[in-house]
């Protein structure tokens, strides 16, 4: 048996497949990231990727096919 949220991402799938992004295909990046900016020091955050996961939720809901 499907747990709740796995069933719900299955029924947003059938229903999105023809939403306005069907036939679009993103590819979401999502999380903290680390840049060197020379050999000791790097620039980075701490994002919990949250935003991202729900961008990509969305669009997926509305049709897309997405790449996380």
């Amino acid at each position: 048996m499907l747990e709740t949220p796995e069933l719900m991402g299955y029924i947003s799938y059938a229903i999105g497949k023809n939403g306005d992004l069907s036939g679009r295909t993103l590819v979401v990046s999502a999380g903290g990231t680390m840049e060197p900016i020379d050999p000791v020091r790097v620039i980075t955050n701490h994002s919990s990727g949250k935003m991202g996961y729900a961008l990509a939720e969305a669009a997926r809901d509305r049709g897309a096919d997405v790449f996380w």
